[in-house]
């Protein structure tokens, strides 16, 4: 069973996901399995479950999801769980745009540049400067210098 945070402008900026009243996992920049909270790898439950797998399922709820999703109540904690890398694949991504989001345009950038950085796929930089454009930060390079955002 996997669980999710899901930010409105990360999942527009990096999914095209718009909000709507159900939001799939995928589209989450913090997601996890329900196991992963209480430390174990991997939980699997049998379905249809019985009795016994919906109080196990519900007590993980009340004693790992529910005080995990508490501790992302708002930007401010989503950013701190990226910064530990919690549960996401692009932590410095998601960072980005929240922060850019905030009109954050200079802190923004730096979290691009180390993710440009740590990769040598072609691919993967022309990604992170396709974010960078649609935040309107402009390009961002490896060695990019504070203050030359574009607004």
């Amino acid at each position: 069973m996997n669980i999710g945070v899901y930010v409105p402008e990360v999942g527009l900026a990096e999914y095209g996901a718009h909000p709507r009243t159900f939001i799939q996992e995928v589209y989450c920049c913090i997601r996890m399995r329900l196991g992963q909270l209480a430390g174990e790898s991997e939980v699997w439950w049998s379905l249809p479950g019985n009795e016994a797998t919906t109080q196990d399922i519900r007590a993980r709820f009340e004693s790992d999801a529910f005080p995990f999703f508490a501790r992302c109540k708002d930007r401010d904690a989503v950013l701190q769980e990226l910064t530990l890398g919690t549960g996401t694949l692009t932590p410095r991504i998601s960072s980005a745009i929240i922060l850019a989001h905030r009109g954050e345009f200079d802190t923004a950038r730096e979290p691009l540049r180390k993710q440009i950085q740590s990769t040598t796929n072609a691919g993967h930089v022309e990604y992170v400067q396709q974010i960078a454009e649609r935040l309107n930060l402009g390009p961002i390079t490896p060695w990019d210098i504070k203050g030359s955002q574009v607004h």
